[in-house]
């Protein structure tokens, strides 16, 4: 028997690592307004302008209120900056120091919350939203009145879909960027330690497990080979690996959907093709509208083909580590979970049992045979935790 390893940003947010969109959109705020204090008036680039609004000099308090920032929620409510008021001089006090206009309509939306929900939390399932909502527009064209369906109107319609991708090229270049900065820090003293969940990937399959899940007649009881799919874009899991001596030649680690060092290369996106209007979009004919769809980028890359048929040469196991099992990655998980000699799925948790629920929700979506995924699904263990360093 085989087992697969999806290791999801669960695992680095565990080690210690602030990898999560919304340490990244603090991260580039505070850097913006750190560049502005060390001299200079403004700074610009693709999606934000922040210029120093007021002349008092920077001061140890500015620095306490600076350092005691960590959420989105503590960005947009201390008075250190004003946003999208750039002109609005009655929202600027004495503790004010910048103020902020938002280019990017796309990085605007994002720090709104809507209806109770942060949409930064998931970035690329907000990105398709949009772009459903701005496709849907073009879609109702023939409705509108004789002035107005026309193609003028369909190309103003599409600009907005262009402007959308365009702003998420910027937002995913920007979090490359940040992704290498954290990445970096990795190395010497600032290296992490593994988890315990680290070792457990080459661990034996018990006697009772392998009965209970492998056809033994046409697999081996022993774990042949292991194909590590990372769907992080930073060295962690990598260098972790390395640090352990894990020389095994049936050890293979992949970064499935790239490397921070090469943003042009990184997939980001949305993944579930299975979508009711997707169909729609990918019949439109306008390249455009699947421009940030993952399953076009995945048979560009190496990885992928070894996964699929890694996945097709014999029986195997799932372990999710820190993997939310979010619908971005649907295309890429359906295929895994419903293939026939998938067995077994070991959900990794973070210790608390109440955590399952969501994730066998989360693996449900990815399943068309509920019986079939509840037949492969290995019962909480407590002993499963993400968490837990060495």
């Amino acid at each position: 028997m085989n087992r697969l390893v999806l290791i999801g940003n669960g695992y680095d947010l565990a080690a210690g690592l602030k990898t999560s969109y919304e340490d990244f959109l603090v991260d580039y705020f505070k850097s913006a307004f750190l560049s502005v204090k060390k001299g200079k008036k403004e700074y610009e680039d693709a999606q934000i302008f922040v210029k120093n609004c007021n002349p008092y000099e920077f001061d140890s308090e500015f620095d306490k209120r600076m350092s005691s920032i960590s959420s989105i929620a503590g960005l947009l409510s201390n008075k250190i900056a004003v946003f999208d008021n750039p002109k609005s001089q009655h929202f600027v006090s004495a503790q004010t120091k910048f103020e902020v206009t938002v280019k990017s309509g796309f990085l605007i939306e994002l720090l709104r919350k809507t209806n109770k929900v942060d949409n930064w939390r998931d970035i690329e399932g907000f990105y398709f939203k949009k772009l459903q909502e701005y496709y849907k527009r073009i879609e109702e064209i023939p409705l509108l009145d004789n002035l107005f369906r026309n193609e003028e109107t369909y190309n103003r319609y599409l600009d907005t879909i262009v402007d959308l991708n365009e702003n998420f090229d910027q937002f995913k270049n920007q979090f490359a960027a940040y992704i290498g900065k954290i990445s970096i820090s990795l190395t010497g003293q600032n290296s992490v330690e593994p988890l315990t969940s680290f070792r457990k990937i080459i661990d034996p399959i018990s006697s009772d497990n392998f009965s209970r899940f492998f056809d033994k007649s046409k697999t081996k009881d022993e774990v042949e080979n292991i194909f590590v799919a990372n769907f992080n874009y930073t060295p962690t899991f990598n260098n972790e690996f390395l640090k352990e001596n894990y020389n095994e030649d049936n050890i293979v680690v992949h970064n499935i959907h790239g490397y921070y060092e090469k943003p042009e290369e990184i997939i980001f996106g949305y993944g579930d093709v299975s979508h009711p209007l997707y169909e729609k979009m990918e019949s439109h004919g306008d390249d455009e509208l699947l421009r940030f769809i993952k399953s076009f980028h995945y048979p560009q890359k190496k990885s992928y083909i070894d996964l699929m048929n890694f996945i097709e040469s014999d029986q195997f196991e799932v372990q999710v580590i820190g993997h939310s099992l979010g619908l971005s990655d649907r295309v890429l998980l359906k295929s895994i979970f419903e293939n026939e000699n998938c067995k077994m799925i070991k959900l990794y948790h973070r210790g608390k049992k109440t955590d399952m629920s969501h994730k066998y929700m989360a693996l449900s979506r990815h399943c068309s045979d509920k019986a079939a995924m509840r037949r492969k699904i290995l019962e909480y263990d407590e002993k499963d935790v993400v968490n837990e360093k060495n």
